[in-house]
């Protein structure tokens, strides 16, 4: 796929999601998916690719973005174009205080400190967590992804979690996306999700 040619003087507009951005929304997780099952079949220089360019792992319906959207407790921020294209977008969830509440498939967590962990498990801590970003291939590497995360950010105040695949598939790219604005690895978590055993990498950006 030909990458868009980005111009100095191009301009995207970031905003939250409304019920019709949904279609749009769904569009960007199909470029980007690799589904669970399909892993173990993908050659030596795909997983390469995967890797480098990364890629997203939720199969999901396009009414499961406008249940997100519809949901108070959720905000979901996308960027378009001039042409007013869904080119990216970002889904947040507020108020969390236990991942395992909401991720189901960890079984431990490895966390480099007391109080990281503390901040994962306990019932007393509150955090923002990204659990999708996803940006039209086209537009890779024009710095979609962190204009999103940047406006985001604005109506935050809680620090901000997220998980990185490690294996059966290193997502490599998301790593580097989430150091590069900020994110600082703090924990590894282990799990089984569809019969396949996964290690996550947890990422914390925490702008105090």
């Amino acid at each position: 796929m030909e990458k868009k040619k980005i111009t100095k003087d191009q301009q995207f507009l970031v905003s939250k999601a409304n019920k019709e951005d949904s279609y749009g929304i769904h569009k960007i997780l199909l470029k980007n998916l690799i589904e669970v099952k399909d892993v173990k079949s993908l050659t030596p220089k795909e997983k390469s690719l995967m890797k480098e360019h990364g890629f997203l792992r939720k199969e999901v319906p396009e009414s499961y973005y406008l249940g997100l959207i519809e949901d108070p407790e959720v905000d979901i921020y996308i960027a378009k174009n001039k042409s007013n294209e869904i080119i990216g977008f970002a889904s947040f969830h507020l108020n969390k205080s236990d991942i395992r509440k909401f991720r189901s498939s960890v079984n431990k967590i490895d966390a480099n400190r007391p109080e990281i962990l503390d901040l994962l498990t306990g019932s007393k801590k509150k955090f923002i967590y990204l659990d999708q970003i996803a940006v039209d291939p086209k537009y890779h590497r024009n710095g979609i992804g962190k204009l999103i995360f940047q406006n985001a950010l604005k109506n935050f105040t809680d620090p901000v979690v997220s998980f990185i695949v490690k294996t059966p598939l290193d997502n490599v790219a998301s790593a580097k996306w989430h150091e590069i604005v900020g994110f600082s690895q703090i924990a590894k978590v282990e799990g089984n999700y569809k019969d396949t055993k996964f290690n996550w990498w947890v990422y914390l950006f925490d702008k105090y």
